[in-house]
């Protein structure tokens, strides 16, 4: 049995320094992203064009990161009166050789 995954709240700080380290965004392109939507949260068309990014640079662990927050927002939280994904389930995929030993 997989163990249950736990997110924390991140400050406005903490949350551009995940989307560098694990999407390999400019902190400036994070920076303006949250302070457009007033939260720490992501468009799925940013995250969209930060995936295709990645995809083209061949930096595949971020484009993986990004596929796998996009589909946390389409098949777990499926309320389609979201427009954006909370970056603090970013960081459930820090490792991504860990993911699998999710509940």
């Amino acid at each position: 049995m997989g163990r249950f995954p736990i997110c924390y709240n991140l400050e406005f700080g903490e949350v551009v320094e995940v989307l560098v380290d694990l999407l390999g965004v400019e902190s400036s392109h994070g920076k303006k992203e949250m302070r457009q939507l007033r939260c720490q949260h992501v468009r799925p068309s940013w995250l969209r064009d930060v995936y295709e990014q990645s995809c083209e640079a061949g930096m595949w662990e971020y484009a993986v990161r990004a596929y796998l927050l996009h589909l946390v927002r389409c098949t777990i939280f499926t309320n389609k009166s979201a427009h954006s994904v909370a970056v603090k389930y970013l960081t459930l995929f820090r490792d991504l050789g860990n993911c699998g030993n999710y509940a």
